[in-house]
């Protein structure tokens, strides 16, 4: 700010002199005004432009700050973000799954066993992520914890479980081979009353088809002593789906072999062994007669034993289950301790056909790559 000091001269005078004029006027000069008037809006300007330039300033210094805290989120947000587990699909003879399905387990172990439900036990029922597969590599973030990743195609299916731990990227191998179709398994309950009963299917993940359709939490049904069943879409009498199943889960080592236009009676005649009833052999017949493969020779494997879990609830009494896997070619294995089971109570039968690959394709011959 600056003041400007105006000074005046009085004039003393002992008189006006005859003649002389008029006193001499003395206010001060305009041109004294008008440069104080000036001085002040000169002031006021630089105080103004001092004003602007801090506001400027202080937004300018807003403004870094807000970039540096926005930089600071986005490298938080990218730490948070960064991929804990690496996956690469080392084989695979399929095209590729476009994802795989992870799923979180309780144990390490339970991860990839057909023989254990994924609704209960020691899975956790919880798929928690379906992650994108690009040339054969897929990624993502996950929690520390115990998981199974699925990869499935249709004719192809691999299984490998990992552990992903804090701080550390997870490193996943997955291998993917040849599926069994598990083809028409039909199911039946017969209950001492008419009981109403839930069914599950181990893993829905390998799902193909279900007669009638298969609803989240397994089919509900009412069940009558003569094996009729009540679902949601109408009466029927048995319970009907379509797996795909790993071949490695089978046995190899026990069965029989085969004249190719015999095998379907040969597993008819296994299959009242065993104690299947003669309205489920004829279901067998009448499904399997205008589709059974074709093939000079064949060795059948009837699967009894640790098969994949099927929960019944409320549980029969006893359960009669058979799968009989095809091979084509005739291979050297011993015969199968077959025990009938005596069908009495609540009791409850499944049976079912897995073709391994190759019967719907033209002969090949028989190594390794089969299993």
């Amino acid at each position: 700010m600056r003041t400007t000091i105006l000074m005046a001269t009085a004039l003393l005078t002992l008189g006006p002199a005859c003649g002389d004029k008029d006193p001499p006027d003395t206010d001060p000069p305009e041109a004294d005004a008008d440069t104080d008037s000036d001085s002040d809006t000169d002031t006021d300007a630089d105080a103004d432009a001092d004003t602007d330039a801090d506001t400027d300033a202080d937004a300018d210094t807003d403004a870094d700050a807000d970039t540096d805290a926005d930089a600071d989120a986005d490298a938080d947000t990218d730490a948070d973000t960064d991929p804990n587990v690496m996956g690469h699909i080392v084989h695979n003879p399929c095209t590729d799954p476009s994802t795989v399905a992870v799923w979180s387990v309780l144990s390490g172990e339970a991860a990839c066993d057909p023989a254990l439900d994924t609704g209960g036990g020691p899975w956790k029922d919880s798929r928690v992520a379906d992650l994108t597969v690009t040339s054969r590599r897929f990624e993502g973030t996950l929690p520390v914890g115990e998981y199974g990743v699925i990869g499935y195609t249709g004719d192809c299916y691999g299984c490998a479980a990992f552990e992903v731990t804090a701080g550390e990227t997870t490193e996943v191998e997955l291998s993917l081979d040849y599926t069994g179709g598990d083809w028409a398994p039909y199911l039946y309950l017969y209950p001492r009353e008419a009981t109403a009963v839930q069914v599950r299917i181990f893993d829905p993940e390998r799902l193909l088809a279900a007669e009638p359709a298969y609803p989240d939490g397994g089919w509900q049904v009412v069940a009558h002593p003569d094996g009729r069943l009540e679902t949601a879409e109408g009466p029927r009498n048995n319970l009907f789906y379509e797996l795909a199943l790993d071949p490695t889960a089978f046995q190899y080592s026990q069965g029989w072999c085969t004249v190719g236009h015999q095998a379907q009676a040969s597993i008819e005649q296994a299959m009242a062994d065993m104690g299947f009833l003669p309205n489920e052999i004829a279901d067998f017949a009448t499904f399997w007669d205008p589709v059974f493969p074709a093939a000079a020779q064949l060795t059948v494997y009837p699967q009894v034993r640790s098969l994949y879990a099927l929960p019944i609830e409320p549980a029969p009494d006893a359960l009669l289950r058979a799968l009989f896997v095809l091979e084509p070619g005739c291979r050297r294995v011993a015969p199968p301790p077959l025990k009938t089971m005596e069908r009495r109570g609540y009791h409850a039968a499944e049976w079912g056909v897995v073709i391994l690959h190759g019967l719907d394709q033209p002969p090949q011959p028989m190594g390794a790559g089969w299993r």
